[in-house]
């Protein structure tokens, strides 16, 4: 009876752990499509209409920082999905930037509410030593986190720009920033999402990665 027990443990143990990495995996999958592609695809559709300073500074900032609010959190599970699947080895910071980004805090009870905003320091890491990680897929997966960070950096200068009604650089940020999606960023997220999520990654209704 023992034995045939022990033998069952074999075959349900590592059962249980592939479900168990299977549902992480796809976890990481959804919150990247959600605080990444998804958002990102918004702001390039919203920039390529070519805003112009002013209307960066009625409206526009407001729908770029509220995509862009998750955006460091779609970092960190871009560098964790690097460690966890392109990796056995974590690279460390090698570099640190400091910058300011635009945080809003909500006060009051469910019948007055009000909204108090301001301007926060924060850090980001703007290099990581990858040079001793040879496995395929991890330093892309790296750049692409690292271009995440930059990217959320770049919103919140653009929009300090229009805030403080310099509308010009502000509308001349929004350009180089669409560019920076465009060329960079967007290309990057499908290159990763296909060698992490696989082929699903890029068809959200496939059922492949992205929604199971």
């Amino acid at each position: 009876m023992i034995s045939i027990l022990n033998q069952n443990w074999r075959i349900i143990l590592p059962t249980v752990v592939l479900a168990f990495y299977g549902s992480a995996c796809a976890k990481q999958c959804r919150e990247a499509r959600e605080s990444i592609l998804e958002p990102t695809d918004r702001v390039v559709q919203y920039l390529t209409t070519r805003p112009s300073g002013e209307e960066l500074a009625n409206a526009g900032c407001t729908l770029i920082l509220s995509e862009f609010e998750r955006l460091p959190v779609g970092a960190a599970t871009i560098k964790r999905i690097a460690d966890e699947r392109f990796s056995h080895t974590e690279s460390r910071c090698i570099r640190w930037e400091r910058a300011d980004r635009y945080v809003c805090r909500y006060y009051g009870g469910p019948y007055s509410r009000y909204r108090r905003c301001r301007w926060e320091p924060y850090s980001y890491c703007a290099a990581y030593d990858t040079d001793l990680i040879e496995e395929p897929g991890y330093r892309e997966a790296v750049e692409l986190s690292r271009n995440l960070d930059l990217t959320f950096e770049r919103a919140q200068k653009l929009c300090r720009l229009a805030e403080t009604g310099d509308l010009g650089g502000a509308e001349f940020a929004s350009r180089d920033l669409l560019s920076f999606l465009s060329s960079e960023v967007r290309p990057e997220s499908d290159r990763v999402y296909s060698m992490a999520c696989g082929a699903g990654a890029n068809n959200p209704g496939s059922g492949d990665g992205w929604d199971d």
